[in-house]
């Protein structure tokens, strides 16, 4: 009589698309805990991060991107921002992904400054959804207003103008300082008196604000009013 020995098979499958399979072996792959979704974050300046901190100036498009570990895992994955801890705004929503190097974006124009927390959700198989996060602070414009001139000597009863020249959005709105009180109704990028009296010996400057809330004054300019 011949003696039949046990012989045990393992078949270990790995094909492009598909679930590593096994028998007899337990695959960590296998377990929709695993999954996870990479977040990115591409500034202005074409700078990326990995779910850390960015900060960009308003105005400017952000790329922001998401890519599957586990791709086959992913059912899908949906971007939100939220302005301040506020409610967050779903922007983006992705699903198919072909691999787990395949990483797609959008883009995004933030046209208010504060924090922005930014969240990719990744949902997994079985109901199951994991969270990965990341900031992105926005700041306003830097404004560099000069006035010009820089200063004036004129003659009781004379006229004199100050103007200001600044870089930045050309949406903007003035208001002029006589040393630090508002004078009133002159709100124009020029401001002058037709006819100079000793009461108004002193600095001047201008305060310009941008169409985003970002403002800045000129350094004052002194007019000296010679009796």
């Amino acid at each position: 009589m011949v003696k039949k020995k046990n012989v045990l098979f393992v078949i270990i499958g790995i094909v492009g698309g598909c679930f590593l399979s096994c028998t007899n072996i337990a695959s960590p792959f296998t377990d929709p805990g695993n999954a996870k979704a990479y977040l990115y974050i591409v500034d202005s300046n074409l700078l990326v991060s990995t779910g850390t901190e960015v900060t960009d100036t308003v105005g400017k498009t952000l790329k922001v991107g998401v890519c599957p570990y586990l791709f086959n895992l992913v059912d899908s994955i949906e971007i939100t921002i939220a302005k301040d801890a506020g409610n967050p705004d779903t922007i983006f929503k992705t699903k198919n992904f072909k691999s787990d190097t395949d990483t797609q974006w959008c883009s995004i124009t933030f046209k208010t400054i504060g924090v922005h927390n930014v969240m990719a959700r990744a949902f997994i198989q079985g109901g199951n959804s994991h969270d990965y996060t990341g900031k992105i602070t926005i700041v306003g414009k830097k404004l560099v207003p000069l006035i010009i001139p820089a200063a004036a000597t004129i003659n009781e009863g004379d006229m004199v103008t100050f103007g200001v020249s600044v870089q930045g959005d050309t949406t903007m709105t003035f208001q002029w300082y006589h040393s630090e009180t508002i004078i009133a109704g002159k709100t124009t990028s020029t401001f002058g008196i037709a006819q100079v009296s000793i009461s108004d010996t002193g600095n001047y400057k201008c305060r310009i604000t941008d169409k985003f809330g970002d403002s800045a004054f000129t350094t004052p300019a002194h007019l000296a009013v010679i009796p």
